[in-house]
């Protein structure tokens, strides 16, 4: 068995950032709502990185977490904060400048300011500055939870970590109904609370242990996974759900990762180019940058006369995946190596 490799995922990640920034930016003249919508709605790009963050810590720290030694959990603790929180941070402190140089002023109370800085805005009625933001204090959350998690579900068979994975889905399921049907729950940061998106990286995680014990298995599967990639990939655009179902949809995730986890298919050799991997570690910049480099853009643009909408949009693209790649090879990059060596050696 080769060993696990698992770089064609990371250019999924671009590709549903990049669909994200397209939804929140895109010109009706140029990507028309009536087609774009039906296929790209909602938060279900930001579900997928949900379940994909949590396959993939799954398969790094399958073999870690033996025991929950203090040594395990400092290392992991660093590497996770050295992952997330530099780029989150300097995304937010970009937000606030931008907005006090256009209004000078900061429409956002301390208490806001505090809840952002220490990642729970998610779990009050409060204000997002950094609205993509938003998702990461549910990661936070998740990579606190996951240590606790893995000694219980890698002890499982295969067969009851499936039938686990299928009761938690249906149990979410229902949940989501009595919020958002029954009780008619309309509050909006109820959607983007960290314990409703639990579920969906959880299930992730029980993908890659799933995957860990049935990987001798996998191989023969990679002359068909092409089709089944494609079947899933239909099946999920052609089946969007209510808005407040976005967790209706992990198991096309699900089944995306597990078969895009092959060997010899063609996705596979694909999606592992050196510049898609590279455009997939950047996709954390770009969504998390999205809303002030759209700020920075239309002041450019309003500065040297550019009018035309589709073009500006093309070159607002462009800008923000060349800033993105630039903020993760010269500031991410760096500052995890760095924080990660400081404080685990």
């Amino acid at each position: 068995m080769k060993p696990l490799r698992l770089e064609q995922l990371t250019f999924t990640r671009f590709i549903s950032a990049f669909i994200i920034l397209v939804s929140h930016f895109k010109p009706v003249e140029l990507v028309n709502d009536n087609w774009f919508v039906p296929l790209f709605h909602n938060f279900f790009a930001v579900s997928y990185f949900f379940t994909l963050s949590g396959f993939v810590l799954g398969i790094s720290y399958y073999d870690r977490f033996q025991t929950l030694g203090a040594t395990e959990l400092k290392k992991y603790f660093v590497a996770r904060f050295a992952r997330i929180y530099p780029v989150y941070l300097f995304a937010l402190v970009l937000s606030l400048a931008i907005e006090y140089y256009a209004t000078r002023t900061i429409r956002y109370s301390a208490a806001s300011i505090f809840l952002n800085v220490t990642l729970l805005q998610g779990w009050f009625d409060t204000s997002v500055i950094n609205f993509p933001s938003w998702s990461l204090s549910c990661e936070a959350f998740f990579y606190v939870l996951f240590p606790f998690c893995v000694g219980y579900i890698r002890k499982w068979e295969a067969s009851k970590i499936l039938k686990s994975m299928m009761i938690l889905w249906a149990v979410t399921q229902i949940a989501m109904y009595v919020i958002f049907i029954l009780l008619n729950e309309q509050r909006f940061y109820l959607r983007l609370h960290p314990v409703l998106h639990t579920p969906t990286f959880l299930l992730g995680v029980c993908l890659a242990f799933l995957f860990k014990k049935t990987a001798s298995n996998i191989e023969q599967w990679s002359r068909i996974s092409n089709w089944i990639l494609l079947g899933v990939i239909i099946s999920e655009l052609i089946g969007k759900p209510h808005f407040g179902f976005e967790s209706l949809q992990v198991p096309h995730y699900l089944l995306f990762i597990y078969f895009a986890s092959t060997y010899e298919n063609f996705t596979v050799k694909y999606f592992k180019r050196d510049f898609l991997v590279l455009l997939g570690k950047a996709s954390y910049a770009l969504y998390l940058l999205q809303g002030s480099l759209a700020a920075i853009s239309e002041r450019l643009f309003a500065r040297y006369g550019m009018l035309n909408t589709n073009i500006n949009f093309l070159v607002f693209v462009l800008l923000s995946v060349t800033v993105s790649v630039l903020v993760y090879q010269f500031y991410e990059k760096p500052l995890h190596k760095g924080i990660s060596k400081m404080f685990t050696s």
